[in-house]
């Protein structure tokens, strides 16, 4: 009987957990969803997410790495402008890049992208992480992942219309 008794404290109080847990899930959902703040800086998010600079982060981020091929990235990913023409120069055969002009230019435009990139989410990065408190890893997930998929469609978007 004891057994039974402590059973069905365990299923009551999983379902009560569980419901406070949706309940305060909403109730944060609601408050974001009222937050002006909070929507100005969704926006501000999927604005650059959704912007050319990203789109072309992307592009030549996917293109170097594609060209330059994954078994020289460990040894070239720190190098500078100067390093990686002189070792492009000597391994251009290793790659997929036509040539040593094509290389250094993909590397110029994809470090240039990157750095517009990193300047972005560094600035974005406390107030990001400050409404990760207010609202919940829950809300931030889920935003992140919607934000996340328009990026691709955008990417996709993008791409189709480099190859028009």
């Amino acid at each position: 009987m004891k057994k039974l008794v402590i059973v069905i404290c365990l299923i009551f109080g999983i379902n009560s957990y569980a419901q406070n847990s949706e309940e305060e899930y909403l109730k944060l959902l609601e408050q974001a969803a009222l937050d002006e703040e909070y929507i100005q800086f969704t926006k501000k998010v999927s604005d650059f997410y959704y912007s050319n600079e990203n789109m072309y982060q992307k592009y030549y981020e996917e293109t170097f790495f594609d060209k330059l091929g994954s078994e020289n990235v460990k040894e070239t990913c720190t190098m500078s402008v100067t390093e990686f023409k002189d070792w492009v120069s000597n391994n251009l055969s290793k790659t997929k890049f036509s040539s040593v002009e094509e290389a250094v230019s993909l590397h110029e435009n994809f470090w240039k992208y990157d750095e517009i990139k990193r300047a972005f989410n560094k600035k974005i990065q406390p107030t990001e992480d400050m409404y990760k408190e207010k609202y919940g890893l829950v809300i931030h997930h889920n935003f992140t992942n919607v934000l996340l998929s328009g990026e691709r469609s955008a990417y996709s978007k993008f791409i189709e219309s480099k190859s028009l």
